[in-house]
């Protein structure tokens, strides 16, 4: 896709200047205009735009302005925690004694493993203090139902520490599990059953 300045009037193209290169946005902005798939118009934009950007350098330096270098480290970074995060969470949990025995003889690697659990803020739940893992836990049960079992797990967590301190001062991994246990496998309210009609 060739990708071409906006044209300019006659007495503009006669004069002997060269014309100004595109910006960044002015390239996204013709690739968009050029997309045909009706299905995935930003897909097909971005396929456009690389080629174009990758085949020009100074469209490819302008790509690495501290901010924009900032965003896609970040972006990295945070994609790793993501995805260490949810291993973490989607780990099996012992459900009897006998896997929770196992569970014990290897103390040293997996037992410290929801201690790892990494936080908004990129901190291991173990090293944080309870305001972090309250706030944790709003931020978590605010982004919607696939959360809240984490945001509820992570209220557990935090109302059993102390205002002061952090997690594994006052917590280790079986009180972990207990409280994920909990979320994973609520127990129904007990209540008073209603008499039958006649």
């Amino acid at each position: 896709m060739t990708v071409q300045p906006t044209p300019r009037s006659g007495r503009e193209r006669a004069r002997s200047t060269p014309p100004r290169p595109l910006t960044l946005q002015e390239v996204a902005q013709q690739c968009l205009d050029n997309a045909n798939d009706t299905d995935n118009v930003v897909q097909e934009a971005t396929t456009a735009m690389v080629a174009v950007v990758s085949n020009n350098d100074v469209l490819f330096r302008a790509l690495f302005t501290p901010e924009q270098v900032r965003q896609n480290c970040y972006t990295i970074v945070r994609a790793l925690v993501r995805s260490q995060r949810d291993e973490l969470w989607s780990t099996p949990q012992p459900s009897d004694e006998a896997a929770r025995a196992a569970l014990d003889s290897h103390a040293g690697i997996t037992m410290r493993r929801l201690m790892d659990f990494r936080l908004w803020n990129g901190k291991p739940l173990g090293e944080a203090t309870k305001a972090e893992v309250l706030a944790a836990a709003q931020r978590w049960i605010k982004q919607g139902s696939s959360m809240i079992g984490t945001g509820r797990w992570l209220e557990l967590v935090g109302n059993a520490c102390p205002d002061t301190g952090v997690v594994r001062d006052r917590l280790n991994e079986q009180d972990l599990l207990r409280f994920r246990a909990q979320i994973d496998n609520p127990t129904p309210p007990r209540g008073r059953r209603g008499r039958r009609r006649s």
